[in-house]
């Protein structure tokens, strides 16, 4: 799916389990209320290569052949960033000016992801944090700019990363709510 035309303003995308959606390019979107895009086998790409500001959230969830996330101009989201089951996906390089989350950042059992290589703007999250169940993460690197979690920070089940990596993200981190590290 490739759209094009004036820069635009969408307040709710939502695509799930479009079977046959290999790439999904945006390049005219700004803003968005809420981005979705969920349960799509196929999907390896996607591109919003001007967005700036989610008002709500982004959620991509369940896409088992993405290996390539570019929003290179996105810096805050209001609501939540979820990255669940993302089955290529071996960094964040694709969100390299998020600065801040109004609410919960979840990176979730995506089994190529390996670092956070990219998230470096990222300075405060104002919900949880939720590190889990990502079987090659090996290293926080890319957190190093992260100095807030308004709630919870959970960093559980990520069998490869050392725990001196989330013992020192914890110590450096303030965090507001409770610290669960294994």
């Amino acid at each position: 799916l490739f759209v094009v035309g004036m820069d635009y303003h969408v307040a709710f995308l939502r695509l799930d389990g479009a079977a046959s959606l290999v790439s999904l390019d945006l390049p005219a979107l700004l803003t968005i209320n809420s981005l979705l895009v969920s349960n799509d086998a196929v999907l390896q790409r996607i591109s919003a290569p001007r967005l700036t500001f989610a008002t709500q959230s982004v959620e991509l969830v369940g896409l088992p052949r993405l290996g390539s996330v570019d929003f290179p101009l996105l810096r805050s989201a209001t609501t939540a960033i979820v990255l669940r089951q993302l089955g290529r996906l071996p960094d964040l390089r694709g969100f390299p000016q998020l600065a801040a989350v109004g609410g919960a950042v979840t990176v979730t059992a995506n089994p190529m992801l390996t670092s956070f290589a990219g998230l470096g703007a990222l300075t405060t999250i104002s919900g949880d944090l939720a590190i889990t169940g990502n079987t090659a993460l090996t290293s926080l690197t890319g957190l190093d700019g992260l100095a807030e979690v308004g709630a919870d920070l959970t960093i559980t089940g990520n069998p490869n990363l050392p725990p001196t990596q989330a013992q020192a993200l914890a110590a450096r981190v303030t965090v507001h709510g409770t610290t669960t590290l294994d």
